[in-house]
């Protein structure tokens, strides 16, 4: 299976919002990839995200939108491509972030540590491609979530198995781990 692209999901958030501008379109993947990575440690998309003027940026997808008012259609991106469960965190976003607008959005963005971290000492309204680390954003939006700030985490995903199945990757976790169960053992 593909990997998500920063423009599949813009063009699945497009689909549960219409008319987004630039700005909001950006920061609502900004803030899908941040909580994605916060609640199980793994980004939603490879896209690089730079902390520009006016908030995050992936500079793919603004590409695609640049020069227009309100966004319907990524070209490029296919909706289709978000699995259920990246659907899941994706429709958590929206909810939370999604009634704000563009100012709000870019406010917010810009109190936020992995922006102001990226840009370093640049002044207002500099011009910058700094990129903002994954774990950079794992890090404070984790810290969100611990203090009970932001979206809530989707349900995980309940997948049932075999008790065959459930014994071969115990014992797959148990070869792997062995010399660190070993040491832990003696402990």
């Amino acid at each position: 299976m593909r990997r998500l692209s920063a423009l599949d999901v813009a063009s699945y958030i497009l689909q549960r919002q219409h008319g987004l501008t630039g700005i909001e379109l950006e920061k609502l993947v900004y803030y899908a990839q941040a909580w994605s990575l916060a609640w199980d440690g793994q980004p939603l998309f490879a896209d690089e995200i730079q902390a520009w003027e006016h908030g995050p940026v992936v500079p793919r997808l603004y590409s695609k939108h640049a020069g227009q008012r309100l966004m319907s259609v990524i070209p490029g991106g296919d909706p289709a491509r978000v699995t259920a469960v990246d659907r899941d965190k994706i429709d958590a976003v929206i909810d939370f972030y999604g009634g704000r607008d563009a100012a709000a959005l870019r406010r917010l963005s810009h109190e936020e540590q992995p922006w102001r971290d990226a840009r370093g000492s640049l002044p207002a309204g500099a011009s910058s491609r700094a990129p903002i680390p994954h774990r950079a954003m794992r890090r404070f939006y984790t810290a969100q979530q611990v203090m009970g700030e932001g979206p809530r985490r989707p349900a995980a995903e309940v997948t049932e198995a075999s008790l065959d199945e459930a014994l071969e990757a115990a014992g797959h976790q148990m070869k792997k781990w062995r010399r660190t169960l070993d040491w832990l053992a003696v402990r």
